[in-house]
């Protein structure tokens, strides 16, 4: 009231002031007497179960990543993981980790299974997946990259099958997810049975055993314009095609690696010159029994850990 009467008193650009002057009061006072905003604090991250027979937080393994966030992990039990959901597995850009609970690839099986018309992948990244994005200890295994296309060869320009490219893993459109811990055996496609990489993509493979795989010129590892970084890594006995067969800008980098007995040759081509430099070897890596995908090592392989500072070469160390 006192700030009225003065007004009343004052000449009309001053009562104009005090006007002004009452109404950022009243303004300020309101603001002061509001609730405060409660800061939304993020999200943790969550860790999802994933069984083979359906149960868990997710029936499949896609059906999992679908309900990821950012920083989430999933893990699988362990078992043998096939069927719609459990291949041509995609990411989404999805900054997640896939494991085996138990830390045992040979007891976490991916098998995609094979096709009449079109083959099933494992894992599919083509949304520029970086580095945090990974998958770890699981064994993929019976993967067939295939595809469909027109082939002027057929009667009336039928649609017949053709191979495509990356039996186990396609990398393409940049991404470059790290692959740890992982077994890959028996897989297939036209071109590298294994893991195949384009466009730029350049994931880093670490301490993965990779054992007859097959198709065109990288029977284990291939790719063009892209640059993985392989290490501590075991590419032996695959069946068709080079070891690593993968065209870059530097190219594909090993270290701690050893590359024996594929069909076409071993430390060849882009890689010829890294044999024996940074702990690369070309030596029987020595499995307990390939032939029934055993692929722990025996007591006296090369690839058990040593004084080169390499440590473990390869997924699985000795066999119980």
């Amino acid at each position: 009231m006192e700030v009225i009467a003065t007004m009343r008193s004052t000449r009309p650009e001053s009562a104009h002031r005090w006007m002004i002057l009452l109404i950022c009061l009243c303004v300020g006072c309101a603001k002061d007497s509001s609730t405060p905003t409660e800061s939304v604090e993020p999200e943790s991250p969550r860790t999802l179960t994933v069984r083979s027979d359906g149960s868990g937080d997710a029936a499949t393994i896609q059906a999992a990543i679908d309900s990821c966030r950012d920083g989430d992990t999933i893990e699988l039990a362990d078992g043998t993981f096939s069927g719609a959901g459990n291949r041509n597995i995609t990411f989404e850009g999805k900054a997640i980790e896939l494991r085996s609970a138990s830390g045992n690839p040979a007891a976490c099986i991916v098998r995609p299974g094979d096709h009449p018309v079109h083959g099933y992948r494992g894992f599919i990244f083509e949304s520029g997946e970086g580095p945090e994005t990974v998958v770890e200890g699981i064994t993929i295994i019976d993967a067939h990259g295939m595809g469909i296309a027109w082939d002027g060869n057929g009667a009336g320009g039928a649609r017949l099958p053709i191979m495509t490219y990356g039996g186990a893993i396609l990398c393409r459109h940049g991404s470059s997810p790290t692959i740890r811990n992982c077994v890959f055996a028996r897989n297939w496609a036209g071109e590298t049975g294994g893991i195949y990489c384009i466009e730029k993509s350049s994931p880093l493979i670490v301490g993965c055993t990779f054992f007859w795989n097959g198709g065109g010129w990288g029977a284990a590892i291939g790719g063009w314009d892209a640059s993985p970084t392989i290490e501590s890594t075991i590419i032996a006995f695959n069946r068709e095609g080079y070891g690593v067969y993968c065209h870059g800008d530097p190219g594909p980098a090993l270290n701690c690696c050893n590359l024996f007995g594929n069909a076409s040759g071993d430390w060849e081509g882009e890689i010829a010159d890294q044999l024996d430099q940074g702990g690369n070897i070309s030596q029987d890596p020595q499995f307990a029994d390939a032939e029934n995908n055993d692929l722990h090592l025996v007591d006296d392989s090369p690839c058990l850990p040593d004084s080169a500072g390499c440590g473990l070469i390869g997924a699985l160390g000795i066999g119980e």
